[in-house]
């Protein structure tokens, strides 16, 4: 059973409850087929992590979990930031600390890790409602879709970012658009209980925003297929695998930092790398 589907059937079911009726019901037939919802919108999950706090890689099962019932709806980043304390504290000479993770830490109050945000809402040190509030934020009508793409110079490593907002409706709101450099498979230490994981696999780990802390604003009044195009460049560091890393991103609201959109592309897209 799909995690929207149990999602739902446990829903029903507390309906049923409501009324008397759900004991009557045998327990194979209480499995309710549902209609996903058409979806629209890709989520952004911003979750707060650190190397040296226990109860993350549960967070990081939890985030793995959605990413892989909805591909194609939902992108994962992990942020490391010093502002955390001991929890992100380097083991060794591994550190996965971004400077602009501060911000983001302070920006939405965490308390706790692991802790996330689903499209810029409160945050949400309890894991086991990520799901269902991912899933909630898809159902949304997003006012804009993303398309990015990247060129990746081997030499100078250097990564082309360009962007095309399209908007899909009228929408009145100053909005910005930033954009993140994050990095799959990096193999390193992770505490766990009270055991340090050496090969530890960490994924959607933020890098560096490749355009400013908070980004670009692009404007606060947008009429139906109006296109907002721009372009930046960053350098990747020589210890991040370019094969590894991908650009995300995304349209907020510049004043309450909700999401809108979200996208991503790899560094290297599959066609370069044959």
């Amino acid at each position: 059973m799909t995690l929207y589907n149990k999602l739902m059937c446990a829903g029903a079911c507390g309906v049923l409850l409501m009324t008397g009726a759900c004991d009557d019901i045998d327990e194979n037939d209480r499995y309710i087929p549902v209609e996903r919802p058409k979806i629209e919108r890709t989520v952004l999950i911003q979750e707060f992590s650190g190397i040296r706090c226990v109860n993350c890689p549960d967070g990081a099962e939890v985030i793995h979990g959605i990413l892989e019932q909805f591909p194609e709806s939902a992108i994962a980043v992990s942020i490391h930031a010093a502002a955390a304390g001991g929890f992100t504290t380097p083991i060794g000479a591994f550190d996965l600390r971004c400077a602009e993770g501060d911000a983001y830490y302070r920006n939405f109050n965490v308390n706790a890790l692991p802790s996330a945000t689903i499209d810029g809402g409160a945050i949400s040190d309890n894991k086991d409602r990520w799901g269902a509030l991912a899933i909630s934020a898809m159902s949304a009508v997003a006012p804009a879709t993303i398309t990015l793409d990247t060129e990746y110079d081997a030499t100078s490593r250097d990564v082309k970012i360009s962007y095309d907002v399209k908007f899909n409706q009228i929408y009145n709101n100053q909005l910005s658009i930033l954009l993140w450099v994050v990095e799959d498979g990096i193999v390193g230490p992770q505490l766990s209980g009270s055991t340090i994981l050496m090969d530890y696999v960490h994924n959607h780990i933020l890098r560096t925003s490749a355009n400013g802390e908070w980004g670009q604003e692009i404007g606060s009044s947008f009429v139906t297929e109006q296109s907002v195009t721009g372009e930046t460049t960053v350098k990747l560091d020589e210890n991040w695998k370019a094969e590894n890393c991908s650009i995300v991103g995304f349209i907020f609201q510049t004043g309450s930092k909700v999401t809108e959109q979200a996208a991503t592309v790899k560094v290297i897209k599959a066609e370069e790398a044959e």
